[in-house]
């Protein structure tokens, strides 16, 4: 028996204990929050106060003013010009630099050109392609070997703008 009242005293206690387990709440701290108190007291209005008067500019002042909105609008207009010279002196400058890759372009296309009108004559005199003599061969392939060379130690640099001819 006094398992069972011990056992019906535990549920007892246990029957008092809050079921939601809460964190205890914090402290406020710094200043208390101010709390809005109702009064009977009447509330004052206050009266708008009169408009402020500007200060009146001196005929002087108003003169200097325009004088200076006006050197204000030279100025401006100076930049703007000044800015369009730039602009079109780039671009004349741009026009010189792709005239020259122009013409580099095209010295460059006549000389392979040339070449190759002399290595087909040179080919063209031989009697067929079994016939061409090792000699020349030879110094075929060591002629490409050289500019295969001449192009790994100084790589050209193309410009970087579009392309506008085409060599077949």
């Amino acid at each position: 028996m006094s398992n069972v009242e011990n056992i019906e005293q535990v549920v007892e206690s246990l029957a008092e204990v809050p079921e939601s387990l809460e964190a205890p709440k914090k402290k406020a701290r710094g200043r208390p929050k101010a709390l809005l108190v109702e009064t009977d007291l009447p509330i004052e209005e206050k009266e708008p106060s009169p408009p402020k008067v500007k200060r009146q500019q001196t005929d002087k002042q108003r003169a200097n003013f325009i004088k200076a909105l006006e050197v204000r609008k030279q100025r401006i207009e100076e930049r703007k010009q000044a800015k369009l010279a730039a602009a079109e002196a780039k671009e004349e400058e741009q026009e010189v630099k792709k005239k020259i890759i122009e013409t580099k372009v095209l010295k460059k296309a006549k000389c392979l050109k040339k070449r190759e009108i002399l290595e087909q004559t040179a080919l063209d005199d031989l009697p067929s392609d079994e016939d061409i003599p090792d000699e020349i061969i030879q110094k075929v392939i060591k002629k490409q070997k050289a500019k295969a060379k001449a192009k790994v130690v100084a790589p050209v640099e193309s410009p970087k703008q579009p392309n506008k001819y085409n060599f077949v």
